[in-house]
């Protein structure tokens, strides 16, 4: 699971590379169109400085001896990196050299490149980096060299480092652990001088020290593996978090403060009503609204606003359910199996930007029932927004069902929004009786008959249509339709792909083998449990629209199953070829490649 710390982020070591002892060598080869020495002098003799060294990655698997392990061994370094990275994010090079030995040797990041391997769309331009020609500095030419390439940048927007692999010296008895070999991937981001928008990558192995257990961590040696440099001319996608102001360090789950499941949801929406889209974030331990400025910056005024809350929302909606202009808000809660803490809470908005918090109200302060996430859409066709509330599970519990076949969920509730009274529960009127753990749910007009079905996506049990029959009441359509999806789905979104005018139908799923690893861990050497879980690593799903209103699976023959451990989606034309792309989010990272997500 990657932890992490403003702008800067580590991956804990899960999976080494089959690596038997390979040596890799710091080499001092310079290149003859360089001007400058390829061999950094001494600082005292002013002679070249014999600089190579041998870095060897070790044995995979190996274990370290003492009181740390080596996952919390490579978070302390991975602390390191993460205040290295904000150091370069305010260009901070002084600061930046506390990071590394007085000693310290290392090839300089910013290494010649090859040439042009990849022209990319929108005017972008992928460089590799030219191993043969990367010079070795010591700190302080390293830090001068770092701060004359990245200094004149108009803007630095991103600055991480994370750990790929790991290994320590072995610990005698109580006797701290001083020193590790490990990989390291880095990125910096941002627009350079010229204007171009850079994105820096870097591979690297490295030796790691420490004078004792209680000093921090400092880089010794430094290799740079290969990396890339990415150009662009014309505008993209880049990662402006912390340079807009939308960025937090949050409490770290499982510490005190925070024993929620951290951070679950976003929602966006205009607050305020000045015409810009302000963001909505339910936190581990309080809410937190971004407002926007107007000059791409946002200031958090969630206190400010009356949204602070308590945290722990798993879900949020911006919604208008009093049809008075302006934006409400809804968050739901799971609880995490504290039933005082399943409740759904609303705010009013007054038109100003200010909230009230009207969950009693409302007739919400009654529901103690576990909800991921929601659906805002007009059910029974009255003109007012109705909800929808996705009942989940409690963790933990005995069950009695098979995780595919799950029905040992909370109960989905549909709210009928009558004004003047607040949100009333039809969920048994309405038909809807399920009891497998939805996650999300989307609603759309499958059928084209003019009215909003739903379909909603079960972690555990099966995905369900649910048809409107045009009344607010439903029925259960899925297998009528086509699509009857058992298994891990988490996420549901309407788009039409091939382009033929009709709604597709796209669930998110896990198919990875960090998702066989997490899901063994439940069943342990249980097979009949093992072989349960297996099933539910499926994939993703892709349902094409037919003009009867009913579903083809097409997602096997289209190439659209496989995406890693995929959470939430977005149909969208990236590449603006008048195509629908899909994005995935994946999350559960232990690796460097797609395979392992």
């Amino acid at each position: 699971m990657p932890i992490r710390k403003l702008g800067a982020s580590m991956t804990l070591p899960a999976r080494f590379l089959r690596w038997t002892g390979l040596a890799l060598i710091l080499s001092c080869a310079g290149c003859a169109d360089d001007p400058e020495p390829s061999q950094p002098a001494d600082p005292n003799s002013g002679q070249p400085a014999n600089v190579a060294l041998e870095v060897e990655i070790p044995v995979p698997g190996r274990k370290v001896r003492g009181p740390f392990t080596l996952e919390a061994l490579s978070e302390a370094v991975g602390e390191g990196l993460a205040g290295f990275g904000d150091k370069i994010f305010v260009r901070d090079f002084d600061g930046a050299a506390a990071f590394f030995t007085p000693g310290f040797l290392g090839h300089d990041l910013f290494a010649p490149a090859s040439g042009i391997v990849e022209n990319l769309p929108l005017d972008a331009r992928r460089i590799d980096v030219d191993l043969a020609k990367v010079r070795t500095l010591r700190r302080g030419p390293w830090v001068e060299q770092l701060a004359k390439r990245a200094g004149p940048w108009q803007r630095v927007d991103l600055s991480h480092w994370r750990v790929l692999e790991a290994e320590f010296e072995r610990g005698r008895g109580q006797e701290p652990i001083t020193w590790g070999r490990l990989v390291l991937k880095g990125h910096v981001v941002g627009i350079a001088s010229s204007g171009a928008r850079v994105s820096l990558e870097r591979t690297c192995a490295v030796i790691a020290r420490r004078s004792n257990k209680a000093a921090p961590w400092l880089v010794d040696r430094l290799q740079i593996l290969g990396g890339f440099d990415l150009y662009r001319t014309q505008p993209g996608f880049i990662d402006v978090s912390r340079s807009s102001g939308v960025a937090h360090e949050g409490i770290r789950y499982g510490q005190p403060g925070n024993d929620s499941d951290g951070w679950n949801g976003v929602a966006v929406g205009d607050v305020d009503g000045d015409g810009r889209w302000d963001i909505f974030v339910p936190g581990s331990t309080r809410n937190f609204l971004y407002r926007a400025v107007g000059d791409g910056t946002f200031v958090e005024e969630a206190e400010e606003r009356g949204l602070l809350g308590q945290g722990g929302g798993t879900g949020a909606l911006f919604l208008d359910y009093d049809r008075d202009g302006d934006s409400d808000l809804i968050v739901a809660h799971v609880g995490w199996g504290k039933q005082e803490g399943r409740t759904p809470r609303a705010w009013r908005n007054d038109g100003s930007g200010r909230f009230t918090d009207v969950t009693q109200d409302l007739g919400l302060a009654g529901i103690r029932h576990a909800t991921y996430s929601m659906a805002a859409f007009d059910a029974d066709g009255d003109g007012w927004t109705d909800l929808f509330l996705c009942g989940y599970g409690v963790m933990g519990i005995e069950r009695n069902d098979s995780w595919r076949e799950a029905t040992n969920g909370e109960p989905d509730i549909l709210l009928r929004n009558d004004p003047g009274v607040g949100f009333v529960d039809v969920t048994a009127k309405s038909g809807i009786q399920d009891h497998s753990w939805g996650y999300s749910a989307a609603a759309a007009d499958i059928d084209r008959d003019g009215d909003q079905d739903l379909v909603v996506a079960n972690t555990f049990g099966t995905s369900q249509v649910w048809r409107n029959k045009g009344d607010g009441s439903f029925e259960s359509a899925g297998k009528a339709m086509g699509m009857e999806r058992r298994g891990m789905s988490v996420g549901v979104r309407f788009g039409d792909l091939d382009a033929d005018g009709l709604l597709d139908v796209f669930l998110t799923g896990s198919h990875s083998p960090t998702a066989v690893r997490m899901f063994e861990r439940y069943s342990g050497t249980d097979k009949r449990q093992l072989d349960e879980i297996a099933g539910l690593k499926d994939g993703n799903v892709l349902y094409r629209g037919r003009p009867d209103g009913s579903l083809e699976r097409v997602d096997h023959a289209l190439g659209a199953s496989h995406s890693g451990w995929a959470w939430g989606s977005a149909l969208v034309d990236l590449d603006q070829d008048g195509l629908t792309d899909v994005v995935c989010a994946n999350g559960f990272v232990t690796g460097d490649l797609a395979a392992d997500t």
